[in-house]
């Protein structure tokens, strides 16, 4: 089993029990700085960083990143280095959409784009200079940003 082959059935599952399947870590702990204080959380990734995962406090999936560039298969009929109107072509019109930004702090980013449906959110990523498709993070609706 491959996380890449259908990750929207993973969100909310367990992730110890699918680990071992997935070819997963062990999970581990992060702190984040939030509201009032820190929270822990925790995630868990490839061996070789293809993907990530980050857990709720009860240890289910919550979001999955997948990352091209470091050789993780995307679904969907998606590939790496796609273009926006290929990606476009097989998902449909995204929901939002953002053009390429440069953060004065932070650089370039690339362009963004995320269709959202009723059990979770699909947000593209882009490299900067019009490249390919580099990043797909597959999230449930109440951990989606309010933009793309």
């Amino acid at each position: 089993m491959q996380l890449a082959s259908d990750p929207v059935a993973l969100l909310l599952q367990p992730y110890i029990p699918v680990a071992e399947a997935i070819g997963g870590t062990p999970p581990r702990s992060i702190f984040e700085s939030v509201e009032g204080g820190e929270r822990d959380e925790q995630c868990a990734s490839a061996a070789d960083g293809s993907w990530e995962c980050l857990l709720d406090a009860a240890g289910r999936i919550k979001t999955i990143f997948l990352f091209g560039d470091k050789g993780c298969v995307f679904p969907y009929g998606l590939a790496n280095g796609m273009s926006q109107v290929e990606v476009t072509a097989r998902l449909g019109a995204p929901t939002s959409s953002r053009s390429e930004l440069h953060d004065a702090l932070l650089g370039p980013y690339g362009a963004a784009a995320r269709w959202d449906n009723p059990d979770y959110c699909l947000h593209a990523e882009y490299g900067v200079d019009a490249g390919g498709l580099k990043m797909l993070t597959f999230m449930l609706p109440e951990n989606a940003p309010k933009s793309a």
